[in-house]
């Protein structure tokens, strides 16, 4: 139905989806300019929509008015003309389907606020395809995409806009922490998140729902791709920097912890109050705080600066004493603290000083017999020990247990008397266990020294027994035995002594004893290394022993050198 005037002519549209788009700004004014153009005149084009029933009209309908201006005349014909035209232009109208087993559908239908989501989906659609407008319908299943082309006489590629919805549109739902693991600042950036991007018209974002059957709670990003990827790396990010974890704390004992909360109290309640906002909490009963790992230093530097307060801390040391004085006394002070709930912390600080001590010799006729007997019994002592410098370094010769030295690394090779075994055994968990094959076949093992006093352990399956018959094939391989221990304990440059266990696995005692010195003293003369080497023997291995003493000259030859350490 129209009616007209001299300058205006009306036109009622009742169909929905034609009344949506004429309610659209742009679509009229494609309208207006395809109007103009098309009768070479100037008008004007309003919509508006209709409040009452009339016999010519029915509520809801909208009129579309043509205003003639700038002098534009009303002709007879005019009426049927803009009818015509305005009936062209909406057969323009093109329709696109998609069913209930489409993705759009499902990413439309899965989640709330399906009507919210799916206008958003239309505003996309008219933001981002440059020559359509869209008016989008969820029915019966399925979505009807309306489609126009924006230009008054243009023509639409309806495969970018399959494209983008199949294709530029998504939905993603991050499932939130349980909310003990989420602080307060959590919460304060996620909404300040979303409050920047409410106005923002390519996603929606929906905080605090719910999936069915799904009691954590979930945030929902749904909109333009590339938006919903940044906004999710951004969420996740703010998740990743705030996520409290649990971190252990230095105490040493449940003395220690409730007289340090009984001295305290206030100040660690200020450091939980300072990072409320964080979900900082102090759980000391169980050595451990919570907290986020930006402030993790933080919290840590709050606590030394408590313990290191003057007032309620004192430091003594001791005058030196015997080691084994010192860690029976230190075991008493422990006691003495936890009768009286306070907190000691010890640190032993040991100091291993070598004393030449004479030898009783006896040819020497005032020395009685006694007296040498004595001699020789404590100089078979584990604390007893030869010892000559060369060069930067040293070696020592000792009568022990290999695996009880306390150097950087202890060297085995295959044995006959089961020490290698017994080591193994006491050594405890192998950790960072590495292993060299040499070209003849000869495997180094290096392991780290466990339970052991040293720090790393260097095997090997070296046997010289098969050489026996070969005097220069077995100075050969003790040399390369030697040589290739050195290479691969040297690599670390930290390395400052070594101890290596005699094998009893050679009938030629002698040329071990030589060779094994002499290659040693080559490598500390030739490369200047400040490293004390140490040749371990069994008490069992006396000749053994003795082959090696003859090689290592002291300071005179009736002394020997007697650890002292003092602690």
């Amino acid at each position: 139905m129209s009616s007209s005037k001299e300058t205006v002519v009306d036109f009622w549209i009742t169909n929905d989806i034609q009344k949506r788009f004429l309610k659209d700004a742009q679509v009229s004014a494609c309208l207006e300019e395809f109007l103009s153009k098309s009768l070479s005149i100037k008008i004007k084009i309003d919509c508006h929509s209709s409040t009452k029933d009339s016999w010519w009209r029915t509520r809801g309908s909208t009129m579309v008015r043509v205003q003639l201006i700038d002098g534009s005349q009303y002709r007879p014909d005019m009426r049927k003309a803009f009818h015509d035209l305005l009936k062209q232009f909406l057969t323009k109208i093109q329709l696109k389907v998609y069913n209930r087993d489409d993705k759009v559908v499902q990413l439309l239908r899965l989640q709330t606020m399906v009507g919210t989501r799916m206008n958003l989906l239309q505003t996309l659609i008219n933001r981002r395809i440059n020559d359509i407008i869209s008016v989008l319908v969820l029915k019966n299943y399925g979505l009807y995409v309306y489609y126009l082309p924006k230009k008054p006489f243009g023509t639409i590629d309806a495969k970018n806009l399959t494209y983008f919805i199949e294709n530029e549109v998504s939905l993603d739902v991050i499932q939130l922490p349980p909310s003990y693991e989420r602080s307060l600042h959590v919460e304060r950036e996620l909404r300040e998140i979303i409050s920047r991007e409410k106005e923002n018209n390519e996603i929606f974002i929906l905080f605090n729902g719910v999936l069915p059957n799904v009691k954590r709670q979930e945030i929902i990003l749904y909109g333009y791709r590339k938006k919903v990827i940044k906004i999710k790396k951004e969420i996740l990010n703010v998740f990743e920097k705030n996520t409290l974890i649990a971190y252990k704390l230095n105490f040493k004992s449940q003395q220690q912890i409730e007289a340090f909360t009984e001295c305290h109290s206030n100040p660690l309640k200020s450091i939980e109050r300072l990072y409320n906002d964080y979900g900082v909490k102090l759980q000391l009963e169980s050595n451990e705080f919570l907290a986020p790992e930006h402030i993790k230093n933080d919290i840590e530097s709050y606590i030394e600066e408590i313990l290191s307060e003057v007032s309620t801390n004192k430091t003594f040391e001791t005058i030196e004493l015997c080691k084994d004085i010192a860690i029976k006394e230190e075991q008493h002070l422990r006691i003495i603290a936890e009768r009286y709930k306070c907190y000691i912390k010890t640190e032993l600080k040991h100091n291993c000083q070598s004393y030449p001590v004479p030898k009783a010799l006896i040819s020497n006729t005032q020395v009685s017999q006694s007296i040498f007997e004595q001699s020789k019994q404590f100089y078979s002592s584990t604390d007893v020990l030869k010892k000559m410098i060369v060069a930067n370094g040293s070696i020592e010769l000792r009568i022990g247990d290999i695996a009880l030295q306390e150097t950087d690394v202890i060297v085995i090779s295959t044995t006959f008397n089961g020490l290698k075994e017994g080591v193994i055994e006491r050594l405890g968990e192998i950790q960072n266990e590495v292993t060299y094959i040499d070209v003849d076949g000869t495997m180094y093992t290096e392991t780290n020294g466990g339970k052991l006093n040293c720090k790393r352990i260097l095997f090997s399956n070296w046997l010289p027994i098969s050489l026996i018959n070969n005097d220069q094939i077995l100075r050969s391989s003790i040399r390369k035995f030697v040589t290739k221990s050195m290479e691969y304990i040297t690599k670390e440059k930290a390395t400052k002594s070594i101890a290596f266990a005699i094998p009893d696995t050679s009938t030629d005692e002698t040329i071990l004893a030589e060779i094994m010195v002499a290659e040693i003293k080559r490598h500390l003369e030739t490369n200047k290394l400040p490293l004390k080497i140490v040749f371990v023997c069994l008490p069992e291995q006396e000749n053994l022993y003795q082959q090696f003493s003859n090689l290592i000259p002291t300071m005179k030859d009736n002394f020997m050198y007697l650890d002292y350490p003092t602690t």
